[in-house]
């Protein structure tokens, strides 16, 4: 699994997980 996460893959996760935590507490 981890083998995936890689490049662009890594930039995807990142900004996903940053969003989820801006957009959690804002609801």
């Amino acid at each position: 699994m981890w083998l995936f996460i890689t490049g662009e893959n890594w930039l995807i996760i990142l900004i996903a997980v940053v969003i989820l935590l801006i957009w959690g507490p804002s609801k």
